[in-house]
C-alpha cells in the first residue's frame, strides 16, 4: 500500500490550529491544556480587566488582585494543585477547603472583615473569586470596588501575617 503523492508544487508548513495566527506560542499552548483540563483559571473579560485597572489603589493591591484573579494565590488548594500535599482545610475555621475564594470572601474571619464594610459579602455559593470580583466591578460602582479590593487585600495580609 503507498500513499498517493500531490501533485502541486506548495510547500508544506507548520500551522498552529490554537492561534489565528497560525504561529505556535507557550501561551496559547498553556491556555489550550487549562481548557482541555477544565482548570483555566483566567476569566477572560476584557471590561472587567479594564475597569480593574482603572481603580485607584496601590499597585502592590492591582497585583494582588491579579494573582487573586488569575487563581495564583498560594492557598492549601492551590499548593495541592502543585503536588505540594498539605491538610487542604482553612486552618481559621476549620469548615472548608482553603481556596482563594474561601480565604478573601467565605471563611467566617473574612465574612467577619466584610461585614465592618459597605459592601457584606453575603455569597452563599461557592464560586471563584474571579467570577465574584467581576460581577461586582460588573455591577457595583467604583467606590464599592475600590473597597472590596482594599477589603480583599486586608483579609490576605491578616491572613498572612509573619512574626
Amino acid at each position: 500500500m503507498s500513499i498517493q503523492l500531490s501533485n502541486t508544487a506548495e510547500v508544506d508548513s507548520w500551522f498552529w490550529a490554537k492561534e489565528t495566527s497560525g504561529i505556535f506560542t507557550v501561551k496559547s499552548a498553556y491556555k489550550h491544556l487549562q481548557l482541555v483540563k477544565g482548570e483555566f483559571p483566567i476569566v477572560v473579560e476584557r471590561d472587567g480587566w479594564n475597569k480593574l485597572w482603572q481603580l485607584h489603589i496601590p499597585p502592590k493591591v492591582h497585583d494582588f488582585l491579579w494573582r487573586s484573579i488569575s487563581g495564583y494565590l498560594p492557598t492549601k488548594a492551590q499548593l495541592h494543585t502543585k503536588h505540594v500535599y498539605v491538610d487542604l482545610m482553612c486552618p481559621l475555621c476549620h469548615m472548608a477547603v482553603e481556596t482563594i475564594f474561601h480565604v478573601l470572601v467565605d471563611c467566617r474571619f473574612a465574612r467577619s472583615c466584610w461585614n465592618l464594610s459597605i459592601l457584606s459579602a453575603a455569597t452563599g455559593v461557592e464560586q471563584s473569586f474571579s467570577s465574584w470580583f467581576f460581577s461586582l466591578l460588573e455591577t457595583k460602582p467604583a467606590t464599592i470596588c475600590l473597597e472590596a479590593a482594599m477589603v480583599s487585600w486586608g483579609v490576605w495580609k491578616a491572613r498572612n501575617v509573619v512574626f
